[in-house]
C-alpha cells in the first residue's frame, strides 16, 4: 500500500472520529435536557489534572508519546498483526502491569526511561524468540477473526479508561456515558490499524486524539 493511501485512511479515520465526537456531544446535550438528574460533573479526572499541573513536561511525554504507543500495543497490535506486532502485544502487558506498581515518589523521568528501555528490550527478545512458522499460523487466525477482535478490543479499550474517573473499577450509567468517546476512539484507531497494517499510524492518531483534551486541561489548571 502506498503512502498516499495510508495518508488517506489516516485522514478518513480522524474525520470519522471527529464526527463521532460531534454526535456524542449532541447526544449528551439531549440527555441532559431530558434527564437532568444524570450527573457527569461529579466524575472528574482529578489525578490526571494534578499530574499535568505538577509535571507538565512529563505529562506531555506520557500522554502524547509513551501512553499512545503502549496502549496501541496493548489493544491494536493483534489486528492484522505482523510478526513484530505479536511481540509488541506480549511485551506491552508486563510493562503496563509493572508501571502500575512503580512508587509515585520515583522521579517521572526515571520512570519513563526505565519503562521505555524495558519495553524495547522485551520487544527485541520476544521478537527473536517467537517461532516464525507458528507465528504465521497465529497471524492468519487473528486476521481471519479481525472484525471480532476489533469490536472486543474497542470495548475493552473504553472500559480500560474508567479508572480515569474513579479509583476503583465500578460501572454505572454516567461512567458508561463518559467512556463512550473512548470506545469510539478505539474503533477509529482499530480501523486505521486494519487498513494501514502499521501500528505507528494508529499511535499517531491516538496522540492527536490526546492532544486537544491535554491542552484544555493544561489551560484550565494554569488559569
Amino acid at each position: 500500500m502506498t503512502s498516499k493511501y495510508k495518508q488517506h485512511y489516516f485522514t478518513k479515520s480522524l474525520s470519522l472520529l471527529l464526527l463521532l465526537y460531534a454526535v456524542y456531544a449532541l447526544g449528551i446535550l439531549i440527555i441532559n435536557i431530558i434527564y437532568p438528574e444524570v450527573e457527569l460533573a461529579s466524575y472528574e479526572q482529578s489525578s490526571l489534572k494534578s499530574f499535568i499541573k505538577d509535571s507538565p513536561v512529563q505529562a506531555f511525554i506520557m500522554i502524547l508519546v509513551l501512553g499512545p504507543a503502549l496502549e496501541e500495543m496493548l489493544f491494536r497490535s493483534l489486528l492484522k498483526p505482523s510478526h513484530y506486532d505479536l511481540a509488541y502485544f506480549i511485551a506491552s502487558w508486563p510493562v503496563f502491569i509493572i508501571s502500575q506498581y512503580i512508587p509515585n515518589e520515583i522521579n517521572p523521568f526515571v520512570k519513563i526511561i526505565f519503562l521505555v528501555i524495558l519495553l524495547v528490550s522485551l520487544i527485541y527478545i520476544i521478537g527473536q524468540l517467537i517461532p516464525p512458522i507458528k507465528a504465521r499460523r497465529l497471524r492468519a487466525f487473528l486476521s481471519k477473526h479481525v472484525i471480532v477482535l476489533w469490536c472486543i478490543s474497542s470495548l475493552i479499550f473504553g472500559l480500560f479508561h474508567i479508572t480515569n474517573y474513579v479509583a476503583d473499577f465500578v460501572f454505572n450509567i454516567p461512567l458508561l456515558m463518559l467512556i463512550t468517546p473512548r470506545v469510539f476512539a478505539g474503533f477509529a484507531f482499530g480501523y486505521l490499524k486494519i487498513k494501514n497494517q502499521k501500528l505507528e499510524w494508529s499511535i499517531a492518531l491516538h496522540a492527536i486524539n490526546n492532544l486537544i483534551p491535554l491542552l484544555v486541561i493544561l489551560f484550565r489548571v494554569s488559569s
